[in-house]
């Protein structure tokens, strides 16, 4: 399952959701800062995406819901 966002010819899907290790994201441009937090907020990650594919890795995260802030828009993924 993925979760995906279509806006003004931009394309990001974040899957798999529910994750283990690790999460994907597809995005058709190639440098875009990214944010990840957890539920109350807290920064998790901070990186700029290099490749029009993306690894994640969250197996140091905790069991828990988890968003990425892209462009302003945000995707939720949990962690289990």
């Amino acid at each position: 399952t993925s979760v995906s966002l279509i806006s003004n010819s931009k394309t990001i899907s974040v899957y798999p959701v529910p994750a283990i290790e690790t999460i994907s994201i597809d995005n058709n441009s190639i440098t875009e800062k990214i944010i990840v937090q957890n539920y109350l907020g807290e920064r998790m990650l901070e990186r700029i995406i290099n490749s029009q594919t993306e690894k994640i890795d969250i197996s140091n995260f905790p069991s828990g819901i988890y968003f990425i802030i892209i462009n302003n828009n945000s995707y939720k993924f949990i962690k289990i």
